[in-house]
């Protein structure tokens, strides 16, 4: 089975949006989504960290009353239903009325909202399409539902995983219709769910060097180091920066696949930094470019070692458009995530 560790690497060195106004939309009186927000810790014993577990089930937010709404209509005075959709923001597997949404490699969510007046529980696993209250009203009003109000999330474990596991987004949105079996992710969304979600199992990797790594690129490159250098190529007469990656395991012979994971830049091949016209490359001890998100090698967990060591290089690239970058501070970081059988 795959398990999977987090660390962290340093390396130093207003957008608005509307929407138009389309036949039978209802839409966020207040012109912002409203928002179930679940926050869950937890630490995890050996027991609870096995495939298929559920480790949350069906926990509840607490309600946050009603939603306010307007709907706009090409007919207002006419008397029809309300209907609300739904959508998950990951690929998802149904089973047992739950919609399994993959957060990541080891876990999953399923979200459930309340629908008002629509049968069972009123609750409804995410996502759902035209699911009504079966009260009708004149199309064209402002109003306030309980519907969308609240709903349940629960957790499971894909594969065991030992660390640190956070996720942090959204992981459901709620449309508003006055037509039914219709859903248009363009249109307002009148309420998102967002997951905070902070699980621990005590055990796992640190880097020899510490919980964070600083890697120092220089302080004295030169503007004109760049200049004829074209991305992703390094300054002439630079030398990039030995990253050497050592782990300190609770646990022996595994062998460890490493991914840097991080921003990538806009061609790819980088890793964003703090100044938009500097990116930061990472090689193999051969020269050849890791991308970011990718596999940047192997090390092994042995009885009598405590592990390889994986030998990387970084140096800086000119990724803006100018001739040389700005002469100023840069950083970027970038998370190690281990995997192991």
């Amino acid at each position: 089975m795959k398990k999977i560790i987090a660390l962290l690497v340093i390396v130093l060195g207003y957008a608005t949006n509307g929407f138009a106004a389309a036949d039978k939309v209802c839409y966020p009186s207040s012109g912002t989504p409203g928002k179930q927000n679940f926050t869950i810790a937890k630490t995890l014993t050996k027991e609870e960290n096995m495939a298929n577990a559920v480790l949350v089930d069906k926990e509840s937010t607490t309600s946050s009353g009603s939603v306010s709404f307007t709907c706009d209509c090409t007919s207002p005075n006419t008397s029809v239903s309300h209907w609300w959709s739904t959508q998950g923001m990951f690929p998802y597997t149904s089973s047992n009325g739950y919609s399994w949404q993959q957060l990541s490699p080891f876990l999953a969510a399923s979200v459930e909202l309340y629908i008002y007046n629509s049968g069972g529980n009123n609750m409804h696993a995410v996502p759902f399409t035209g699911i009504s209250n079966k009260v009708s009203e004149k199309c064209g009003m402002s109003g306030s539902a309980a519907s969308g109000s609240r709903g349940t999330v629960s957790i499971k474990i894909i594969k065991p995983a030992v660390g640190q596991i956070n996720f942090n987004g959204t992981v459901a949105k709620m449309w508003h219709y006055r037509k039914a079996n219709y859903i248009n992710p363009a249109d307002p969304v009148e309420m998102m769910v967002n997951l905070n979600l902070n699980i621990t199992v005590p055990e796992g990797c640190t880097l020899l060097a510490g919980s964070t790594l600083n890697i120092d690129l220089g302080s004295q490159t030169r503007q004109t180091q760049f200049v004829g250098q074209p991305y992703p190529e390094p300054p002439t007469s630079y030398t990039p920066r030995a990253v050497n990656l050592q782990f300190d395991c609770d646990f022996a012979n595994a062998a460890l696949d490493v991914v840097l994971s991080g921003n990538a830049d806009d061609q790819g091949q980088g890793f964003a930094t703090s100044s938009p016209d500097v990116s930061v490359i990472v090689t193999d001890s051969n020269g050849s470019i890791i991308p970011p998100n990718t596999e940047a090698g192997k090390v092994n967990v042995g009885l009598s070692t405590i592990t390889d060591t994986l030998k990387l290089k970084a140096y800086p690239t000119n990724s803006g458009s100018e001739v040389a970058p700005n002469a100023a501070p840069y950083t970027a970081t970038a998370t190690i995530l281990l995997t192991y059988e």
